[in-house]
């Protein structure tokens, strides 16, 4: 396959060279010299292995890299033929577009032979400048670098990022970007700010590689068939619509939307108990649609737990419009005392309390659950939290239907959940497999509502529940 392409390509350079009209062949080096530039500087990016580090460990081993001199090195090197090549593309368009005629045979080499000078100076000063790097030939360097040169090209540090935890994927867009759109939205109207969701779409999808191959492989395990590229848009859509309907739901409440809700009746029964209600929800949908609760019984208090840190823009901008909901959260990004005492608070005064119980932080207790039929890791502090303050458990779901309508959902898993010492390896996990398989029910309904974008189903080792930093392990 390779071989073909390489083929082609000869082939249209010949074609070209044949019937060029217009002198665009005049334009190849500025666009050679470009194209190798953005090689180098694509892999300068956080994340990712600089292109003469992964040079490095082809031909020396990786193990130099460990070597911080030699890492700082590749690095800086890289840049370096980053801007060369980029100097050289706009000297070559320069010519171009000056017109400047040069001799045949020097319109042809001079690119490469600028190359070349920056390729041997640095191999000639390299025992210099970088003396512990091992001592190579010229003939025998470049045999060895030509050998291992398309591996080179394949961006495997990308894709690596794709196992790291999903608490340290940095937060799509800025602040500026999601003031921007909040302020449209509410200036203009959500017609207009929902315009602007297909541009948004279409950069997340290009922009975002990891969640894009999380996306479809997703819908891929969701649909029982290959997902192509418009299923992708479409999910990364309905996520970028609820994040924009959040702005509305905070600051002008359930108005303008049509929101149907299903099952009252359970958290209803559990509030006539007069007692706290844990409400466990998931990352698919809204949760802020629930603020419908908000409208049918102002008298309810809600305490949501969450770790302000994890999106910290998009929390600061979204809570900026309603302060009173800012109030309402537990941020389990404090000190683990307080926040035992928080929710102990809470539930003695009968409020409801939000929590979404598929994503765990690092470090906090987990078990396996079947979920789409393979094994994943659920967080197992919501039933802790129940336990030891014998709260019962209502599942809470907000599913986006397309344009202004939701469903919301509540459903009870538990009366009581009880989790005796000796028995709680069994009963964490019995809890753990009924939430898992109702929310695989809900997601069901409506794959595009699922927005855990990273590998779900990337195992790690269980934690056992006594470890230090968990929220359920400082509740209990």
């Amino acid at each position: 396959m390779r071989a073909a392409v390489w083929l082609g390509i000869v082939a249209l350079l010949v074609l070209a060279h044949r019937y060029d009209r217009f002198g665009l062949l005049d334009a190849l080096p500025t666009l050679i010299a470009a194209l190798v530039g953005w090689l180098f500087a694509r892999t300068l990016r956080r994340g990712r292995t600089p292109l003469i580090a992964r040079a490095v460990a082809a031909v020396d081993g990786a193990a130099l890299l460990g070597d911080p001199q030699v890492a700082r090195y590749a690095r800086i090197l890289t840049a370096i033929w980053a801007i060369y090549q980029f100097a050289l593309a706009a000297i070559a368009a320069s010519l171009m577009l000056q017109a400047v005629l040069l001799p045949g045979w020097l319109m042809a080499l001079w690119l490469p032979a600028a190359v070349a000078v920056l390729f041997l100076g640095e191999f000639a000063l390299r025992p210099i400048l970088l003396p512990q790097a091992p001592r190579h030939g010229l003939f025998g360097f470049l045999r060895k670098l030509i050998r291992a040169w398309p591996s080179l090209l394949r961006d495997t540090a990308t894709r690596s990022t794709e196992t790291v935890h999903w608490s340290e994927r940095r937060e799509g867009g800025g602040r500026f970007a999601i003031w921007l759109i909040r302020t449209i939205g509410l200036r203009l109207g959500r017609p207009v700010a929902r315009s602007l969701l297909y541009p948004i779409t279409l950069y997340f999808f290009f922009r975002r590689g990891p969640e894009r191959r999380a996306s479809r492989a997703f819908l891929t395990r969701a649909f029982g068939r290959p997902a192509g590229t418009w299923a992708v848009l479409r999910h990364i859509h309905c996520y970028s619509a609820t994040i924009l309907d959040r702005v509305f739901l905070l600051a002008r409440s359930t108005r303008g939307f049509d929101i149907r809700v299903h099952g009252l009746d359970h958290l209803e029964t559990q509030i006539a108990q007069h007692r706290g209600v844990l409400l466990l929800g998931a990352h698919i949908g809204s949760f802020e649609a629930l603020r419908v609760l908000a409208e049918a019984r102002p008298d309810l208090r809600v305490r949501m737990i969450m770790d302000r840190g994890q999106t910290p823009e998009l929390t600061q901008v979204l809570h900026a419009l309603n302060p009173a909901v800012a109030d309402m959260v537990i941020d389990v990004g404090g000190d683990g005392a307080d926040i035992a005492l928080a929710i102990r608070d809470a539930a003695s005064d009968g409020a409801l309390i939000g929590l979404l119980g598929d994503r765990a932080r690092p470090g906090e207790a987990t078990r396996d659950a079947d979920f789409y039929a393979a094994p994943a890791a659920f967080p197992i502090a919501a039933y802790l939290i129940a336990s030891a303050l014998e709260l019962p458990v209502v599942l809470c779901f907000g599913l986006y239907r397309g344009g202004n309508r939701y469903d919301v959902y509540f459903e009870t898993l538990a009366q009581r959940i009880q989790i005796p010492r000796t028995e709680r390896t069994v009963r964490l996990a019995e809890w753990t497999q009924r939430y898992a398989a109702r929310l695989e029910h809900y997601t069901r309904l409506d794959p595009y509502n699922w927005f855990n974008f990273y590998d779900f189903w990337h195992r790690s080792a269980a934690v056992d529940p006594a470890v230090r930093g968990t929220v359920a392990g400082s509740a209990v």
